[in-house]
């Protein structure tokens, strides 16, 4: 009896941790925010996030450590969900990261250095896959093109020292006027080297500025005054980005969810106004309200899918006619992973990975394998052939510019 349950308990647990996990990404420009300047805006701030409810939040304008831990007690106010990144202080404009821990590990943070702010790199495991996430706060104003320029070339060189099939996602305030800006189309230029091209899926493209056929996408500013140390105007500028992997939608590990993107609070009604002014059809009064009070910024999110094994397993890449299975799974102590494919490379092999997405170990390199149907044996050790502990890792076939990958399960 005693091993009939923990038999049901594992495959409750397994059933649970090979499901495909939505997430939501939002990004937010808190305007100047300190423990000092932060206190009057908590409750602003905590009828935003209870309005968009995201689970990893990519922040700018964080000015010191102790106001990065108000902004996790705003998000923790209602029972403890979110961790912080470590705080990198770049001056008193900061980026910060904060995750749901149901949802996300923070595996690694690092900072690409460009002027005349840093971007920050955060890459987050959810549901068994990596993500990359890059927090930009490129320079404001008109004039300042080919310093914006300058930056995103900075950080699609660093994204194009990636392997292909690198997934990332890009959010911060960007400052762009229009789409002809050269720092956006460098963004998504197809170029040699698109490993770090990336993908806007926003339909309002063009001239943003003050232009009323795109004030469903503006973001800022949220007020027609100037307090706070923010600008007035109102709405009239589309400043507030989320960017992904260009090919981020490929049937395996992250994908975006079409029609996602969101500019919390703007109904398209409120050019050069405030987002409180008169009747706001897209939120109550009470969270256009806190959208005015918190910043001169609205928040941007996207949803996402973190994809588990289940949808990777038997399926079929077309391109490669690549297919990918183990057995047994869960396995101890050993596992034979079947694979077949019509194409090969001379960088094409299985990659082990633990869940913290470290490579333990390369199997059956090119070319001792051959077309059609293939095999290895997996013995559960890594490249210096010590047994590795019992949980989850990922396999990854990587056939010339594609990678198929499956979760497995070690039981010891």
């Amino acid at each position: 009896m005693k091993k009939i349950i923990i038999f049901l308990l594992f495959i409750i647990l397994f059933s649970s941790l090979i499901s495909d996990t939505n997430f939501r990404v939002m990004t937010y420009n808190s305007l100047m925010f300190s423990v000092y300047s932060g206190q009057s805006r908590f409750s602003d701030f905590e009828t935003v996030f209870n309005e968009a409810n995201p689970d990893i939040v990519i922040m700018q304008e964080i000015e010191d450590e102790p106001g990065s831990d108000l902004m996790l007690d705003i998000l923790n106010s209602d029972g403890i969900e979110f961790a912080r990144a470590e705080f990198v202080d770049d001056g008193d404009l900061n980026n910060m990261l904060y995750y749901k821990t149901s949802k996300a590990t923070l595996i690694s943070q690092d900072v690409v250095n460009s002027y005349p702010r840093d971007i920050s790199e955060y890459v987050l495991e959810i549901n068994g896959n990596q993500i990359r996430i890059y927090s930009c706060h490129l320079k404001s104003s008109q004039g300042y093109e080919q310093q914006r320029l300058a930056a995103v070339t900075i950080l699609r060189n660093h994204l194009n020292q990636f392997e292909q099939g690198t997934e990332f996602i890009i959010a911060g305030d960007m400052n762009f006027y229009t789409s002809s800006e050269p720092a956006y189309q460098k963004f998504i230029a197809d170029e040699t080297n698109n490993t770090g091209r990336a993908k806007d899926w926003s339909d309002l493209v063009g001239n943003w500025h003050n232009n009323a056929d795109f004030c469903e996408a503006h973001t800022q500013s949220s007020r027609t005054n100037q307090f706070g140390g923010g600008v007035g105007g109102g709405l009239d500028d589309r400043f507030d980005f989320i960017f992904t992997y260009y090919e981020i939608n490929n049937n395996a590990e992250i994908e975006f969810i079409e029609g996602s993107l969101v500019s919390v609070g703007n109904d398209g009604n409120h050019l050069n106004q405030s987002i409180n002014y008169g009747t706001n059809s897209a939120v109550s009064p009470e969270v256009a309200d806190a959208l005015y009070y918190a910043s001169d910024h609205l928040p941007v999110y996207a949803d996402f899918i973190s994809l588990s094994s289940t949808n990777t397993d038997s399926q079929t890449i077309s391109a490669s006619n690549l297919i990918l299975q183990n057995f047994p799974n869960p396995f101890n102590p050993a596992t034979t992973i079947y694979f077949e494919t019509t194409d090969l490379h001379e960088n094409s092999r299985i990659e082990i990975y633990n869940i913290k997405g470290q490579i333990i170990r390369t199997l059956l390199p090119f070319p001792n394998w051959s077309l059609g149907t293939s095999s290895a044996v997996w013995d559960g050790r890594d490249e210096n052939n010590k047994s590795v502990t019992s949980g989850i890792y990922v396999i990854k076939l990587k056939v010339g510019k594609l990678i198929y990958s499956k979760k497995i399960v070690l039981i010891k």
